[in-house]
């Protein structure tokens, strides 16, 4: 695999043209850009959870946990409050909780409002590994984006919300509505 994932980009690039018979009477350079730019998102995905996994950890367990510890309640977090943290669907979200308490890094307690329901909080295991986290991940993420100047953050933060925003609205638009643009929650 190359160093950075990028240079796919070119052998990508070399098919787009191919669209122009496919469709002559469309901006077929934007779309060559933007599905350019959806394979670099992709990249930073694969990337990234590749760094967390090197460093004995996943993003969702990351999230969840993280959430946990700014939270800090003893009487625990629902799985509704952990939800806008890392966006999935509550299947999704019990089996990483799953593998969290299995592995001792939380813990499920009564929800004191609804005994239907049950709370999550961090145990003391979660507690440690997450603080002890935190420094070298901070050192990391300042190494990342060393190349990155304050505007060019803002900038892409902006286009990635105008892009997400614009699936949202293309979603809610289509027939079905039963989209999962909401991180996979569906009619929620």
């Amino acid at each position: 695999m190359e160093q950075n994932g990028t240079d796919n980009l070119s052998e990508v690039n070399k098919f787009f043209p191919k669209f122009e018979d496919f469709l002559p009477e469309q901006d077929v350079e934007f779309m060559m850009k933007f599905s350019g730019m959806m394979l670099l998102l992709h990249r930073v995905v694969v990337v990234g959870d590749a760094y967390f996994q090197s460093m004995g950890t996943a993003k969702g367990r990351f999230l969840i946990l993280t959430r946990l510890l700014l939270s800090d309640s003893s009487s625990g977090d629902s799985i509704s409050d952990l939800l806008p943290f890392y966006p999935i669907s509550y299947a999704a979200m019990s089996g990483v909780l799953d593998t969290l308490e299995k592995d001792d890094m939380i813990e499920r307690c009564a929800n004191l409002e609804d005994r239907r329901r049950v709370n999550i909080r961090l145990s003391e295991k979660g507690r440690k590994f997450i603080i002890d986290f935190f420094p070298t991940h901070v050192e990391n993420v300042k190494k990342i984006s060393s190349g990155l100047q304050g505007d060019e953050v803002a900038q892409m933060f902006g286009s990635l919300e105008k892009i997400i925003g614009g699936f949202e609205r293309l979603a809610q638009s289509l027939p079905g509505k039963n989209s999962t643009a909401s991180g996979g929650r569906k009619g929620r």
